[in-house]
């Protein structure tokens, strides 16, 4: 069922239709977004997206993963890294669905052909001339890696399964610290590791998020999309979901542009 917002503006906008010529009645769609094991979608979980509004997914396989397939509402698309819904006026849905790679291990060492299960073990094992190691795509275990042999190597990312190919990146979440030789990254990002713990049922990764106020799935917002920003105005309040709370901040006149009274 379609979500309606009635607000107090003078304007129109996108998804809203007007009424009084100092009011507009807002309608929002949900899509609902979700991985399968082997990797993540983000956004996560139910998304409301204002009617009207485009909304983009990107979509990541953990290192040894590739993607499937990626499914919505009107079919397959196929493994693609992102998608986006343009002028969204319908609810839907988008699913990530990812494949283990015939070779689980996610590291190579170029000079030997060797593979590893962590980049520090094919550092150990590298040409003391120098070497490059090859990553698969996608994301990391959190980790904090010491290059402390006097030695060049390059950290090369963004590979399929077969380490033949490249058309993504490689995320490692951690530190790369090197106190002797040098490094030369390609294809890599690195990324603050999670915030939450894991193993925390209120705080991980991997949870979807519900409305209760806490952050389930470690992306720094409570609630995420499931709290509703009434007037449009980027201030969201934790907890609306519930009805418990609504978008208003009297003592912030910024975060009323529209000239709502909630509260007044």
């Amino acid at each position: 069922m379609k979500k309606q917002t009635l607000k107090g503006i003078l304007v129109g906008m996108a998804g809203c239709s007007a009424l009084f010529l100092s009011a507009a009645i807002c309608y929002s769609s949900t899509i609902s977004a979700s991985a399968g094991a082997g990797g993540s979608i983000w956004p996560f979980g139910p998304i409301a997206v204002t009617d009207g509004a485009d909304q983009t997914f990107s979509i990541t396989p953990e290192a040894g993963y590739e993607i499937l397939d990626v499914v919505t509402d009107s079919g397959s698309l196929g493994p693609v890294a992102s998608y986006t819904f343009n002028n969204v006026t319908a609810d839907n849905s988008i699913t990530a669905y990812f494949s283990a790679c015939l070779n689980p291990e996610p590291v190579m060492l170029e000079s030997s052909g060797t593979y590893y299960d962590t980049i520090k073990g094919a550092y150990n094992d590298a040409d003391p001339l120098g070497d490059t190691i090859l990553l698969k795509a996608g994301a990391f275990p959190q980790q904090n890696i010491l290059f402390d042999l006097d030695l060049p190597i390059t950290l090369d990312g963004g590979y399929d399964c077969d380490f033949i190919s490249k058309s993504m990146t490689s995320v490692i979440p951690g530190t790369l610290t090197i106190s002797a030789g040098s490094l030369l990254p390609s294809h890599l990002v690195l990324s603050s590791p999670p915030a939450c713990v894991p193993g925390d049922p209120n705080n991980f990764p991997t949870n979807p998020e519900i409305c209760d106020g806490l952050d389930n799935d470690c992306n720094g917002v409570p609630d995420n999309g499931l709290s509703f920003d009434n007037d449009h105005d980027g201030y969201t309040a934790v907890g609306s979901c519930n009805g418990t709370a609504d978008d208003c901040n009297d003592n912030n006149a910024a975060i009323h542009p529209f000239g709502e009274i909630y509260g007044d």
